[in-house]
């Protein structure tokens, strides 16, 4: 009897890469952060819009 095995990667394990933008003032540099998911990324924007940053993210 023979079985045949599916090695399918779960869809929670997928790797996500998203950057975050943010500075504090149109004449300060622009910053970065590298994150890991998409909720990552929404967590950190939300945290520096809170501080009263401009922030906003993009998935790589």
């Amino acid at each position: 009897m023979s079985q045949t095995v599916h090695h399918l990667e779960p869809q929670n394990m997928r790797r996500e890469h998203w950057m975050v933008q943010f500075r504090k003032s149109a004449n300060d540099k622009m910053q970065f952060k590298f994150c890991e998911s998409r909720s990552e990324a929404e967590s950190v924007v939300n945290k520096f819009k809170n501080a009263g940053y401009h922030a906003s993210a993009w998935e790589l």
